[in-house]
């Protein structure tokens, strides 16, 4: 079961700067089965590694779980734009309820995210937001080396934060972190449209060391900061 508002009060009250001012909430629930219990919250750079921030599944530190009834997803968000300016917030908790492992009672597991973000155009376009998420940028000059134009050009900042249930980390195993706090830095370049380049760079700061390998020595090499800069090309549909 899932439901989304999403409400723009603003919208033609002739109040220029909130005329892209919205809000709204979404949920989430559902009737799991232990098959279904398997949460892997990953960083930027975890992306395409078996490595995680944290991991639920079947066995924890209390050992195997035995039963779980339901999962609720509930989260707020916010967008506004106002000239080449945009702004985005989301906070999101994630919760599994009556977690019970072999022997031991029945509790729940909370998990907490949120992020801001903030994206600002160089060369003067105007984004817009409908229905939560932002529209295509309408560009002042496309892509096109015939005429010296190079599309549109924008700065962007974000800042993640995690939080998981410190009651279902292993501290022994060291794969899972009770917080987590991201930092990015972007360049976004768009040709068309529905074309972007992006230029990502993330730096991702854990509060607790995760295990990434075990040398043949049988030394063990842990991180506790993550620093990423990824490249991709984009195309919305």
């Amino acid at each position: 079961m899932t439901g989304r508002l999403v409400l723009s009060p603003f919208t033609g009250s002739g109040i220029e700067c909130l005329q892209n001012f919205q809000f709204g909430g979404a949920a989430t629930y559902a009737k799991i089965n232990l098959s279904d219990l398997s949460l892997k919250v990953k960083s930027t750079g975890m992306l395409d590694t078996l490595r995680n921030i944290y991991k639920l599944g079947h066995d924890t530190k209390f050992g195997v779980i035995q039963n779980v009834e339901d999962r609720w997803r509930i989260g707020g968000e916010a967008a506004w734009a106002w000239k080449s300016l945009a702004c985005q917030a989301e906070y999101i908790r994630l919760t599994y309820t009556s977690l019970k492992p072999a022997g031991s009672k029945a509790q729940d597991a909370d998990f907490f995210s949120w992020h801001v973000s903030t994206l600002y155009f160089v060369t003067g376009e105007q984004p817009t937001f409908s229905k939560g998420t932002m529209d295509p940028v309408p560009l002042k000059s496309p892509f096109d080396l015939s005429t010296g134009n190079y599309g549109a050009f924008g700065i962007a900042a974000r800042y993640d934060h995690f939080k998981g249930d410190k009651d279902w980390i292993n501290p022994v195993s060291h794969v899972s972190v009770e917080e987590a706090d991201a930092y990015s830095l972007a360049i976004n370049w768009i040709l068309f449209p529905m074309h972007r380049v992006i230029l990502d760079y993330t730096y991702t700061n854990l509060s607790d060391p995760i295990r990434v390998r075990v040398n043949t020595d049988g030394s063990v090499d842990y991180i506790d900061k993550e620093n990423t800069v990824t490249l991709r090309y984009s195309i919305n549909f």
